[in-house]
C-alpha cells in the first residue's frame, strides 16, 4: 500500500494537472456562471472500505488547494466540491451526476476504486467532463474514453511485477489467489495469474470474497487446503485484516 506521504504528493500533482487542463480549455469561468472562482468536483471514498485512501487523497488535495489559492488563478480561487462515494460504484455515479447537473463542473477528481471509475466513465464521457482518478488501476480504464484519465499505474504493470517478484525473488512456484470481487481485485488477479503461469508457475486455487466482507474463513480454508507456496491477496483494508479459521 502506498504511504500517506505518497498520496499527498499525488494529490498535489493531480491538482496541478487539472489547472493546466482548465487553462488549455481556455475557460474563464465554469458552467455555473461564477466569475470569482473555478469549481471542480471530487468523488472520493471518504467512508467505507477504501476510506483510508480517499481520506489521504483529500488531504493531498487540500494541501495543494491551500498553496494554489495563496496566489490564485488569474484572480480567481479554486474551489473543490467534495462528494463521498462511500466506496460504492452506484453511489459514485450518483455523486458524479449531481456534480455535473447541479454544480456544472467541468473537471472531477475520482474515484480511488477502479469499479467506481469504470461506472462513472460513461457519464463523464457523454458530458465531456474530465474525470481524473488518483488511484484506480484496472487496465480497462485506459480505454474508457477520451475524457478519462488516471495518475496511477495500471494493473497491467503492477500484476506483472508482482508475479515476477513472487516467482523469481520469493521462489514461489505454486500460488493461490484470494481477492476482492470487484474491478480492482479481479483485474489485478487476472494479470498476476497470466504472468505467473507464463513464467512457469502454477495457480493452484482462485477464491474471491465480497467487498466489505467480515468473514472469509471458508475461502481461507479452501486456499489453505492446496498448501501453496504463497498467497496473492489484493483487497481493501477491512477485508485484509487477519481472519483465520
Amino acid at each position: 500500500m502506498v504511504s500517506k506521504k505518497g498520496l499527498l504528493g499525488i494529490g498535489a500533482a493531480m491538482l496541478a494537472a487539472i489547472i493546466v487542463a482548465l487553462w488549455l480549455a481556455n475557460s474563464p469561468a465554469d458552467r455555473s456562471g461564477d466569475t470569482t472562482s473555478i469549481q471542480i468536483g471530487a468523488v472520493l471514498p471518504l467512508t467505507g472500505s477504501a476510506a483510508v485512501w480517499g481520506q489521504n487523497a483529500k488531504m493531498g488535495m487540500d494541501l495543494a488547494l491551500k498553496e494554489i489559492n495563496e496566489k490564485g488563478i488569474k484572480g480567481k480561487k479554486l474551489v473543490v466540491l467534495y462528494e463521498d462515494s462511500q466506496s460504492d460504484a452506484k453511489t459514485a455515479t450518483s455523486a458524479l451526476q449531481k456534480l455535473i447537473s447541479s454544480n456544472h463542473v467541468q473537471v472531477v477528481v475520482g474515484d480511488i476504486a477502479s469499479s467506481s471509475v469504470l461506472a462513472m466513465a460513461p457519464i463523464a464521457e457523454a458530458n465531456k467532463v474530465v474525470l481524473l482518478s488518483p488511484g484506480a488501476s484496472n487496465p480497462d480504464i485506459s480505454n474508457a474514453g477520451d475524457f478519462i484519465f488516471r495518475n496511477w499505474q495500471s494493473d497491467a504493470l503492477e500484476g506483472e511485477v508482482d508475479a515476477r517478484y513472487a516467482f523469481s525473488t520469493l521462489n514461489w512456484k505454486r500460488v493461490a489467489c484470494l481477492f476482492v470481487s470487484n474491478a480492482y481485485g479481479t483485474g489485478l488477479t487476472k494479470v498476476f495469474a497470466q504472468t505467473f503461469k507464463k513464467l512457469g508457475g502454477e495457480i493452484v486455487r482462485e477464491e474471491s470474497f465480497l467487498q466489505d466482507a467480515t468473514d472469509i474463513r471458508a475461502q481461507i480454508a479452501s486456499v489453505a487446503a492446496t498448501k501453496p507456496d504463497g498467497i496473492f491477496m489484493p483487497g481493501y483494508p477491512p477485508e485484509m485484516a487477519s481472519r483465520n479459521p
